[in-house]
């Protein structure tokens, strides 16, 4: 690298510590394999705010292509967690190649943020319970959900194209997401057909968890909805905004 490289490189880097320094509320995505970079595409497409921790340099000039915001080095260390803004962070995703790595990144996280939501990928399903031990508030295994996926396929082919349709890269379209209803909310302490959600926002509730850990799915719209209650909802990206700010009493 010559001089005048060199000096592009640091003065990149510089911006890119200032950017990741104005970041909050962010997540954090620990490996760009595939799985990493799939993640990264979701969260451009929603303009989700994010960076990413890689050690392997091959990957970087992708990186700086997608324009994306990273810190290089090892996510289980606590500078590099640091760096990405970990105390700031609304969550972390590990999906680094292997199940040992990413015990070491949960544990690593957890406590350096104890309120940090974490979803971490495991590669073998013996391994699952070590990452929730560890801190991971959800454990995702590919090849599982890749099997059930393949037999639904088989099974309720139908079924399948509806929610690949739902699920593809057009968020404008149709997404599914969460909203958590707060005591001030206008749906709390209603019925889901007296709330007039749908009407309202145009979301269709597809299904209920409870604080007392209970889930509904195809809630009838005699279900009442009271407050902690988290809606899992249909709709356009607009009309699950419109419906996060009701539930949350804007």
């Amino acid at each position: 690298m010559d001089i005048i490289t060199e000096i592009d490189e640091q003065e990149r880097r510089k911006k890119m510590n200032q950017v990741i320094a104005g970041i909050h509320d962010h997540f954090i995505v620990c490996g760009f394999g595939r799985m990493g970079q799939q993640i990264a595409k979701d969260f451009q497409q929603q303009n989700v705010p994010f960076v990413v921790i890689e050690i392997n340099p091959e990957q970087t000039p992708k990186l700086k292509e997608l324009n994306i915001p990273f810190i290089e080095g090892q996510a289980s260390e606590d500078k590099i967690l640091k760096a990405a803004g970990i105390e700031r962070a609304k969550g972390l995703i590990a999906v680094n190649p292997t199940d040992e790595e990413n015990v070491f990144i949960v544990l690593t996280a957890r406590g350096l943020n104890p309120n940090l939501f974490i979803v971490a990928r495991s590669i073998l399903q013996e391994n699952e319970d070590k990452l929730r031990r560890a801190g991971a508030n959800k454990v995702i295994s590919p090849y599982v959900l890749g099997g059930h996926r393949m037999a639904a396929a088989m099974l309720s082919p139908r079924t399948v194209e509806f929610l690949e349709l739902v699920s593809r890269y057009d968020y404008s379209a149709t997404e599914i997401g969460d909203i958590l209803i707060s005591e001030n909310s206008k749906f709390a302490g209603r019925t889901i057909q007296e709330s007039g959600i749908r009407e309202s926002t145009g979301v269709l509730v597809l299904a209920i968890g409870q604080q007392t850990g209970k889930k509904m799915t195809n809630p009838s719209p005699q279900t009442l909805i009271r407050p902690g209650d988290e809606l899992i909802v249909m709709g356009t990206s607009d009309q699950v905004d419109a419906a996060e700010k009701l539930a949350a009493g804007d």
